[in-house]
């Protein structure tokens, strides 16, 4: 079935109803066992979902069901770089930044880009170079309702700023401390909006820490290092004169 389906979508790529219908189907493949997910990537389902979501960047259906497609197969060891093979960074990117206001979709596609970033630097990388540090931070702010998109909106804000310590910074610049805790403050009540708050909280203020504790030791070495000269200084020859406070 999951190769009649490709191969109906993929001779049929204009027809948007189709296409959703196809995606949406593909979607249950890749949440189901491990052969049905297997089944798909065989049958060149990554390649066929990725051209729905080119053709199709209007479509809130088939934009939702791709990005969940590459979210439960980018966790797989075995899929990961496959999927990252398709453009799925630049297509999750452009759905996000195109259907931010859709709960559905932005969920969808933070939760693709956090399980493609995942323990793979270099996606994180291309993922922050793509822009969707930016659009995550729009989408939480404009969705706060969204328990889901608050949640892995905090996934992808920690997992994308502990690239680096420049992707730190700009994350900071971004409000990013600000933008979890307020996820947190509306979903109370929510175990899971919770629990992934707290986990980038740790990240977050983890890099907070090391970064005003830096200028600190440096300032620290920095007046240990003038004391010392003061005092090498302040060292008299055999010749100089005692002062008179020193001992006789």
């Amino acid at each position: 079935g999951v190769k009649l389906v490709c191969v109906a979508m993929d001779t049929n790529p204009e027809i948007c109803a189709m296409q959703e219908a196809g995606c949406a189907f593909l979607n249950v493949c890749c949440t189901g066992d491990d052969a049905a997910q297997r089944s798909t990537v065989k049958a060149g389902g990554l390649e066929t979902l990725a051209k729905a979501m080119l053709l199709h960047t209007d479509s809130a259906a088939a934009q939702q069901h791709a990005c969940s497609c590459f979210r439960h197969l980018a966790a797989l060891s075995w899929a990961h770089r496959r999927v990252l093979s398709v453009d799925s960074v630049e297509l999750a990117c452009a759905a996000l930044e195109k259907h931010s206001e859709e709960p559905a979709v932005a969920a969808s596609a933070l939760s693709a880009l956090h399980a493609m970033a995942a323990g793979d630097k270099e996606a994180g990388l291309a993922i922050w170079q793509a822009g969707a540090a930016k659009h995550l931070c729009n989408s939480m702010r404009l969705l706060t309702g969204s328990k889901y998109v608050q949640r892995h909106g905090c996934n992808l804000l920690a997992t994308l700023a502990g690239v680096s310590r420049e992707h730190f910074k700009e994350a900071h610049d971004m409000n990013a401390l600000e933008l979890v805790a307020g996820a947190m403050e509306v979903h109370l009540n929510s175990v899971v909006v919770q629990k992934d708050g707290v986990l980038a909280f740790s990240v977050l203020f983890r890099e907070v820490h090391d970064i005003v504790q830096a200028p600190t030791s440096a300032r620290s070495g920095e007046s240990a290092s003038a004391k010392s000269t003061k005092s090498v200084g302040s060292t008299r020859s055999p010749s100089s004169p005692k002062s008179p406070n020193m001992p006789t």
